[in-house]
């Protein structure tokens, strides 16, 4: 079955070794570590994309807060990947229905008009600002009550962050899709909570 891989950092209290002072840490998107920014609440939202810049921020906040840092790869189930840009179609090739994700960057421009129609009453204007990039992504969250949108578990995007500009995000609202955490071996021995 298809699969993407999301990623965050985890932050725990460690011993001098790094190894977790307890037997579980929790699964921790990046939903409140970029100052000003609203994600949706309906999911967990986390790093997409190789080489993602956010990583490297967030690995560098442990330390200024006393915590121990690891980067975590998430793996999550997406049933179909669709090789082309998504349409609303009834497509098995390009049809957004055919697929559990929907990236704003693989999407024409008919699905986004769309996004945009649903969840820009959440906010009062259009959620898209310049280069595509979501300014009001807590109003994604819209997406899960319309029809063409709520089979979805995974929406990815581009949001602005004061810290260190623009980065790519994925928002997991089935967070039954994970497959599979991978981190350092110092997380060998705990259980993650989802």
């Amino acid at each position: 079955m298809p699969k993407i891989s999301v990623g965050t950092v985890l932050f725990y209290k460690g011993d001098a070794d790094r190894f977790p002072l307890e037997s579980e840490v929790v699964l921790e998107g990046v939903d409140r570590r970029f100052e000003g920014v609203r994600f949706p609440t309906k999911g967990k939202t986390f790093l997409y994309g190789h080489n993602n810049a956010g990583s490297n921020h967030l690995i560098r906040l442990g330390p200024l807060v006393g915590l121990e840092a690891i980067h975590a790869e998430i793996t999550v189930e997406i049933e179909q990947w669709i090789r082309h840009k998504v349409n609303l179609s009834n497509d098995p090739e390009r049809g957004l229905m055919h697929s559990r994700l929907l990236s704003f960057a693989r999407a024409t421009k008919e699905v986004l008009e769309a996004v945009d129609q649903v969840c820009s009453p959440e906010v009062g204007e259009s959620i898209f600002g310049a280069k595509g990039v979501v300014v009001h992504p807590q109003a994604l969250d819209a997406l899960l009550d319309d029809d063409r949108f709520k089979h979805l578990w995974v929406v990815a995007y581009t949001v602005d962050t004061r810290e260190i500009g623009r980065v790519q995000v994925a928002t997991v609202f089935n967070m039954d899709a994970v497959d599979e955490i991978q981190t350092g071996s110092e997380l060998d021995a705990v259980e993650f909570l989802i």
